[in-house]
């Protein structure tokens, strides 16, 4: 994704005589996917025939920027006398935790507790549930680590040659910061900072306007700039709608992608002057469209929300929109876009 590698380049130009800059990438992990990760890092516990805690599979979602954590389960606190449990405090209900993600040092993704509580719980069993679930929700960790190396690797790949260790070096100094809960996802940001040694490389087009019919030579030029979106499109289209298999989901892609063609009809018909480059005109404002109609379908259930391939997608996708929207003066290339759709 050799596009946006100089695109993060051509950010200095616009900082005058700043010694770098700075661009923030967005990586997002569902709900679904840190829900199913706390399922398989939380369990109950047995103290004997009378002294128990069992949990079945918790519910996680969104609440007031924290993450609320649900879990059903039973329990229960007593005695074995006799081959009977006396004093048995019995409990079946849920104990509800709420929680603030926050990044290690390793970069995982863990979590704080801020508030807990059990519905229906006698105390003493609650306390005696809570030396046992505290401490492994403290010890729950998310590991960052395919996201982060996905984009990593589209950048690794991109740089010329000349610049790969200045990359390299980029890279290792990569800040994960605070996290954000949303409402079906925790947004992290991923801070890059971009040496001024790229500035070199950058050779951004001025965006200037056709002010006469394109000749003949002109027009074949603009078309052979345009196929690769085109072709990335139909592509992406293909593969959503093979994954989600329902027929509203291909509607709306199907429009989606109509309406792409026909505004590549009505730039090469000049109806729609070809102003700087239409390849990244066409990139940005299909590309809104495009991840709603993809948030969307996971939030329907239409479109698995757990797919991990769909989130880094999306990740590299608002990383490319992104860095155009803050250099117009660079060229969206086809290489971009095949990055793009390799990472789906």
């Amino acid at each position: 994704m050799r596009t946006l590698v100089l695109a993060l380049c051509a950010l200095l130009l616009q900082a005058g005589n700043a010694a770098a800059a700075r661009i923030e990438i967005p990586l997002r992990v569902s709900l679904d996917m840190l829900r199913e990760a706390f399922n398989a890092q939380l369990a109950g516990y047995r103290d004997g025939p009378c002294r128990y805690l069992r949990l079945k599979p918790a519910a996680l979602e969104s609440r007031d920027g924290h993450l609320h954590l649900s879990i059903p389960g039973n329990g229960s606190l007593g005695i074995a006398l006799a081959g009977k449990c006396q004093s048995a405090a019995a409990w079946q209900g849920n104990v509800q935790f709420t929680l603030a993600p926050r990044i290690d040092e390793a970069g995982r993704v863990r979590v704080t507790i801020v508030d807990s509580r059990a519905s229906g719980m006698a105390p003493a069993l609650w306390e005696a549930g809570k030396r046992h679930l505290h401490p492994r929700l403290e010890r729950f960790s998310y590991d960052l680590g395919a996201s982060r190396e996905a984009l990593a690797g589209l950048l690794r790949g991109a740089v010329p040659p000349a610049h790969a260790a200045a990359m390299d070096l980029a890279l290792q100094r990569l800040e994960v910061m605070k996290p954000q809960v949303e409402s079906t996802h925790v947004v992290i940001p991923v801070g890059l900072q971009v040496p001024d040694a790229w500035l070199a490389a950058v050779q951004p087009s001025a965006a200037a306007g056709a002010s006469a019919p394109l000749t003949e030579a002109e027009l074949e030029a603009l078309e052979k700039a345009l196929e690769p979106w085109d072709a990335f499109l139909v592509t992406i289209v293909r593969q959503i709608a093979t994954d989600g298999e329902d027929e509203a989901l291909r509607r709306r892609l199907f429009t989606l992608l109509l309406d792409s063609r026909y505004r590549l009809s009505s730039v090469l018909s000049g109806d729609e002057p070809a102003q700087g480059d239409p390849l990244r005109a066409l990139f940005l404002e299909t590309w809104s469209d495009l991840r709603t109609i993809l948030l969307e379908a996971q939030r329907a259930g239409t479109l698995p929300p757990s797919l991990l391939r769909y989130a880094l997608f999306i990740d590299a996708g608002d990383a490319l929109a992104a860095v155009e929207s803050a250099a117009p003066g660079l060229q969206l290339s086809a290489e971009g876009l095949r990055q793009l759709a390799r990472s789906l």
